[in-house]
């Protein structure tokens, strides 16, 4: 009942394929497909040129991209619609209302397929609301940002009341009490000097440059802190980060 985007998906795709793990796993490819398509998209709206391609082809021949977008479970189809985020965050501008809306419909399947997509909602407003001059976007951009909020939360709101509250309100407060188990405050000093021992395990030479990179960005790399992107990258990754950090996980 707290993420039926994807099993609604699969739904209508196993009704034209039959039922089985190769059709679920053939979705998840076709959907990584799509994500890369606009992951090339969003890199080129905020530096065109040759660059998208080279993100691109860095993400197809990563490992970890590799192994997870092969299985069928929620994280390739929460980046997916992570990516779509990101790309209409980068096509808004202040008066198209039905884009703001829009990208508040999307944000709300985002919610709906993992409900840790909840720490990716401020890199997609930073990327919207990066890109304005708030000297002359005021209050104007303050509205924008109240309808793309409004819109994913009355869409999520409308979910739980009329379909969890009078059907499944047992089922998700057993996955409520599972979230309940959170890193108590005397912990997280273990726990963020455990997780950052554990980013070895993505690469003990790229973890390790991820922080490198970020405090040169701060010193001697400004320019990339005025690429609305880059701030948004920053902000999804501190996101998970913090997630994965509460939660001990």
């Amino acid at each position: 009942p707290a993420s039926p985007a994807t099993p609604a998906m699969l739904g209508f795709w196993f009704a034209v394929t039959g039922v089985s793990m190769l059709a679920a796993r053939a979705l998840t490819m076709l959907l990584y497909g799509v994500s890369l398509v606009l992951l090339y998209r969003v890199v080129w709206q905020a530096m065109p040129g040759r660059l998208a391609a080279v993100v691109v082809l860095l993400t197809v021949i990563d490992p970890f991209c590799y192994a997870f977008n092969r299985l069928a479970i929620l994280e390739p189809v929460t980046v997916l619609w992570f990516l779509l985020a990101l790309w209409l965050a980068g096509e808004m501008e202040l008066d198209d209302w039905w884009k703001l809306a829009l990208l508040g419909v999307v944000i709300a399947v985002l919610l709906l397929t993992k409900g840790s997509g909840v720490v990716l909602v401020p890199a997609v407003l930073y990327l919207v609301a990066a890109r304005w001059d708030w000297r002359s976007a005021w209050p104007r951009g303050v509205i924008a940002l109240a309808v793309v909020l409004g819109t994913a939360a009355a869409l999520w709101l409308a979910y739980m009341q009329l379909l969890v509250r009078s059907q499944y309100v047992t089922d998700y407060m057993v996955l409520a009490g599972l979230h309940a188990q959170r890193v108590h405050l005397a912990m997280l000093p273990k726990i963020a000097w455990a997780l950052l021992q554990d980013g070895s395990w993505v690469s003990p030479l790229l973890f390790p440059l991820l922080g490198v990179v970020l405090v040169l960005s701060v010193v001697w790399l400004r320019e990339l802190w005025r690429r609305p992107l880059f701030g948004a990258a920053v902000l999804a990754m501190a996101g998970q980060m913090a997630y994965v950090g509460y939660y001990g996980d």
